[in-house]
């Protein structure tokens, strides 16, 4: 493969094409992010059609006049880890850059942003002076499967320097919690974690792990571990939305007590309820979605939907289709009744929407009640969703001590502690 001088990367972005830049565990693909044509193209080769795409700024100034951006975000954004942040878009008539949002984050509400963390980028973006769509491929990814990186690439130029590291942070819009959505150095945080507690990383990499839990129960594990909840001799509830097809079978409502599991009963007395399955019906039917074209895209634009209401409209639970803080015995089928009466009626689809996150947050309101705990813990990809964070804070404090993830993120990435965590937990004691 050959290589271009960095000096003429600026005049292939200028040009309508894709850059590629070799890194020692991946490669970026970069482009204009003014140029719908090649984003599209972009999109086209990584067989992508909708999933939003990121973007890197040259000047925190100039990105704040294209997005809503507070103190927190903007110091995130600027700090030593540079990580992508998932900020508001403005109106086209407010923003200062051209952007070619239909083809970045089609019918997206939020946008990734970041600066650039590594001299190689401060450098290529100083002289630009245009943000640039980036897409990390590791050299181990899917779309490495199917075609070659030569294919998905017009040039490409090497970047023999530190490498840029993609977390991706969200910051909630009421109570201002920061959500780690995504993190591509898990194995560092975790590494860290482990070492606190006086272990070695390695060797314990290296030991046969006994005991493996299901998926979402290493996940609520990995949770209790953080806020130091394993030795808890009271029940705590664990709820675990994990927003995939692989886990559809797990329970989402678990008890804890002293490293002992059970289901929680009062789900289990009235129907098996499946809430991330009952928000991607709602977004099938209220979206006219098919099919997803990535994983989490269902709810993930029934979010978008709800946070448009949101942004303009208080929450209460006045509008959640559970009455008299009752559960229906069949409560699916309740849920979706009512919400194709709504439909029917000629309700806005952003207020249905809102309706639904309402409702769910009520629901789990109502379950923690029924199990008569006083600690109530979130994990899995759902509670990247703030909006529903938000809802659960103000439906469920004082009343509940709520806890989510703080080191780690809410996605199954957590699994692996959870998993050498129970191994050592059990080790132990």
């Amino acid at each position: 493969m050959n290589y271009l001088d960095k000096s003429d990367v600026l005049s292939v972005w200028s040009k309508g094409r894709i850059v590629g830049v070799k890194e020692k565990n991946a490669y970026y693909l970069t482009c204009d992010a003014a140029d719908e044509n090649v984003i599209f193209r972009l999109r086209e080769m990584l067989g992508e059609p909708k999933k939003p795409f990121h973007l890197m700024y040259h000047d925190i100034y100039e990105l704040g006049e294209d997005v809503e951006m507070d103190i927190a975000e903007m110091l995130e954004l600027e700090s030593a880890t540079a990580p992508i942040v998932l900020l508001a878009i403005k109106k086209s008539q407010d923003r200062m850059t051209k952007l070619a949002l239909n083809a970045i984050a089609p019918e997206a509400n939020l946008l990734g942003v970041k600066m650039p963390k590594t001299t190689f980028y401060k450098t290529l973006l100083s002289d630009y002076k245009k943000p640039i769509v980036f897409v990390r491929i590791k050299n181990n990814s899917e779309y490495l499967a199917k075609k070659t990186i030569s294919s998905l690439a017009d040039a490409f130029v090497l970047n023999a320097g530190e490498e840029e590291v993609n977390n991706v942070i969200r910051y909630s819009s009421i109570k201002y919690i920061r959500n780690i959505v995504s993190q591509e150095d898990t194995f560092l945080v975790v590494a860290g974690l482990i070492e606190k507690l006086g272990y070695n990383y390695k060797e314990l990499e290296k030991k046969q792990v006994e005991k493996q839990l299901q998926s979402s129960k290493a996940s609520f594990f990995a949770l209790l571990a953080e806020h130091e909840l394993l030795t808890a001799k009271e029940n705590i509830l664990g709820v675990i939305l994990q927003n995939t097809n692989e886990l559809d079978n797990e329970p989402e409502f678990v008890l804890y007590r002293n490293s002992k599991f059970t289901d929680s009963l009062n789900q289990k007395s009235t129907e098996e309820v499946n809430i991330v399955g009952l928000l991607k019906k709602t977004a099938f039917l209220l979206l006219d979605l098919t099919r997803e074209s990535y994983e989490g895209e269902a709810v993930f634009l029934l979010e978008n939907a709800a946070y448009r209401y949101f942004r303009t409209n208080n929450f209460t639970k006045y509008y959640s289709y559970l009455k008299e803080n009752k559960i229906p015995k069949e409560f699916t089928k309740n849920i979706l009744q009512n919400l194709k009466l709504d439909i029917a009626k000629g309700y806005k689809t952003d207020f249905i929407a809102a309706k639904i996150h309402i409702t769910i947050a009520h629901y789990i309101t109502l379950v923690s009640n029924a199990e008569q705990v006083s600690k109530v813990c979130f994990t899995g990809g759902v509670f990247k969703n703030l909006w529903l964070v938000e809802l659960l804070i103000a439906f469920m404090k004082p009343d509940f001590e709520l806890f989510f993830h703080k080191d780690l993120p809410s996605s199954k990435e957590n699994n692996r502690f959870g998993q050498l965590m129970y191994y050592l937990y059990h080790k132990n004691n």
